[in-house]
């Protein structure tokens, strides 16, 4: 295994940062439970940065998705997300 990495050089993936924005129609527990675990496992084996998840749930068809408390809420994350960024720069 070692011989492989050696010839392949420097990993391009390793350090960068990721996160995850979903919506889905089950309860959170059951939407993007392991979902959330895999991205968190995929990020600490490939050396990357994760940085959370977010998701909301559409409960219905007949009732509007976006609304001012599910805009807000997004809006929180990305500020999360963003304020993260400008650490980095």
């Amino acid at each position: 295994m070692q011989v492989l990495r050696r010839n392949h050089g420097a990993s391009l993936w390793a350090g960068k940062t990721i996160a995850l924005l979903s919506t889905f129609g089950y309860p959170e527990e059951k939407a993007s439970d392991l979902l959330v675990e895999g991205l968190r496992r995929y990020a600490k084996h490939n050396k990357l940065n994760f940085l959370g998840a977010y998701g909301e749930r559409q409960r219905s068809y007949k009732e509007l998705f976006m609304n001012e408390q599910v805009k807000e809420r997004a809006r929180a994350f990305a500020e999360k997300l963003m304020a993260y960024g400008d650490t980095l720069n």
